[in-house]
């Protein structure tokens, strides 16, 4: 019986494995059929998009914004970092012409006068010294030339460091004026809904003193009245931050600077020619 059993077996075996080929090619006969769509999509060759338009020295002028150009005009004559950049750049053009001076011949001029009184007071003798002498260095390894050519390459860095901080400073003043007026458009809009948070909050108090509603409504316009004051205050700070650090761009203090009217968002000017591309530069 046990012989018997193990046969049966077997033969079960065979069987699974001569029709597990057939089973493997009746499924794909049974599976879904797929429809592969495309999609006709307008790809770009690159990110970043040049511009034809020259960029002007005074680029926040593209915006006609008279309170953008007031501001801008007053931080980069008052500002005091791009002051500490120009005053450097005109030390490092002093240093050029020390050393340049060095190319000329040295004149020295003495003077130098004497009285004798002898023992008669009738007769002094009275002596008048003059003296001129010069000296001329010949550079002839170029040891002054070089020297003189290192600190013209440091003054134009200085220079060319002059023109980053005006850039920097400028669009500093522009971002920080826009944000400024965003921040002023969220704060009237936290103030209103304040505003109309309470008077709910006013009208839901009588119609629970009256029986119409329940307190655990009164109690959720209370929280949301509370959270949009926390807002409020935090749109506050906000405001008083940017306030500060416009003040501080523009050189004055920031007491001096008070709200002022909102700007609207700029309508943006053509692409500007972005000069080479990173990649050359490397």
């Amino acid at each position: 019986m046990i012989y018997r059993k193990n046969i049966r077996k077997k033969i079960l075996v065979y069987l699974l494995l001569l029709l597990l080929p057939a089973g493997q090619l009746l499924l794909p006969s049974c599976s879904r059929q797929v429809q592969v769509s495309t999609i006709n999509l307008d790809t770009l060759d690159a990110f970043s998009q040049k511009g034809g338009v020259a960029l002007k020295d005074r680029w926040w002028t593209a915006f006609n914004e008279p309170a953008i150009n007031r501001l801008v005009d007053t931080a980069l004559s008052s500002n005091f970092n791009l002051g500490s950049a120009w005053y450097r750049l005109q030390a490092a053009r002093a240093v050029v012409d020390r050393e340049s001076a060095s190319l000329f011949p040295q004149l020295d001029a003495t003077a130098g006068g004497e009285i004798r009184q002898p023992e008669s007071y009738f007769f002094q003798n009275e002596m008048l010294r003059l003296g001129l002498s010069a000296s001329y260095e010949i550079d002839l390894w170029g040891r002054i030339r070089s020297r003189i050519e290192a600190e013209e390459y440091l003054a134009e860095a200085s220079l060319y460091d002059y023109h980053a901080a005006a850039i920097s400073l400028s669009a500093e003043v522009v971002l920080s004026r826009y944000q400024l007026s965003a921040a002023y458009r969220q704060l009237q809009l936290l103030e209103q809904q304040v505003e109309v948070n309470e008077k709910m909050l006013s009208l839901m108090r009588d119609r629970l003193a009256s029986g119409l509603l329940r307190g655990v409504d009164v109690l959720r316009q209370k929280q949301l009245y509370e959270a949009t004051r926390q807002q409020l205050f935090e749109a506050e700070m906000q405001t008083n931050v940017l306030q500060h650090q416009l003040a501080i761009l523009c050189g004055y203090p920031p007491q001096r600077l008070t709200r002022t009217d909102t700007l609207a968002l700029p309508q943006l000017p053509e692409l500007p020619q972005t000069g080479l591309p990173v990649e050359l530069l490397q």
